[in-house]
């Protein structure tokens, strides 16, 4: 008698379903493979795809977060079918890597599949798992979270008018306090100057001047009555 079996390489538990295969996620610290990391969660879709590659249908299959060991086990992976899986919670301290990851379990040793699925516009490698195997471990890599400060206090910027910086405006000057000399008073003044008599040694000149024309008028008169006396004789 001939008993025909299929031989496949365990890296897990055994599948729940008949003919299934298992997928072991394990989640890990980027800088050491060994450094497992619990509570990361993560959603198992399997995809419809057409011709083109291209991904027209989205079903959920499984949910869960990754056990003290790292690992999230879905024992139901049909193969053949192209798998989609996305982590949708990040461990504590890490940061969420969105990137979703593509497998396929092969059927068998000669049916091809697709190196690459376009989803959602973006083309993304798959893992194409050989027929032999009976599971298969996805390691996925975290980094720890960066902690930033929070950003300084910002003095508020000075209002702009036209897009420059407004200028202080100048306080206006006061005038210096003076008191007009009214143009009429000197007007007068120097009217009332000609009108003052002379004193001192111009006053005694004009007298003197006064008193020659006095004479001089009064010896006129005396030539004319004299001339007319001898004309009437």
């Amino acid at each position: 008698f001939v008993i025909k079996s299929s031989v496949y390489n365990n890296s897990a538990s055994s599948s729940s379903v008949a003919g299934a295969a298992t997928l072991n996620i394990i989640k890990h610290d980027d800088d050491s493979a060994t450094d497992t990391l619990a509570n990361a969660g993560f959603t198992v879709q399997s995809l419809t795809v057409d011709s083109n590659n291209n991904v027209t249908a989205v079903t959920d299959l499984a949910s869960g977060t990754t056990g003290a060991d790292g690992r999230l086990s879905i024992n139901s992976i049909v193969r053949g079918t192209y798998y989609m899986i996305t982590e949708t919670q990040a461990p504590s301290g890490y940061e969420l890597d969105p990137t979703p990851k593509f497998i396929v379990f092969a059927t068998d040793a000669t049916t091809t599949y697709a190196s690459k699925l376009t989803y959602n516009g973006t083309d993304y490698d798959v893992e194409v798992i050989s027929a032999i195997k009976a599971s298969f471990d996805l390691y996925i890599a975290n980094s720890e979270s960066v902690m930033t400060a929070p950003p300084a206090p910002t003095e508020p910027a000075a209002p702009v008018v036209s897009g420059e910086p407004s200028e202080p405006t100048p306080a206006p000057a006061v005038p210096a306090e003076t008191t007009p000399e009214p143009a009429d008073t000197l007007v007068a003044g120097a009217t009332m100057a000609k009108e003052v008599p002379a004193t001192g040694e111009e006053g005694e000149t004009m007298a003197l001047a006064g008193a020659l024309m006095l004479a001089s008028a009064a010896l006129t008169v005396a030539v004319c009555v004299r001339r007319s006396r001898k004309e009437t004789k």
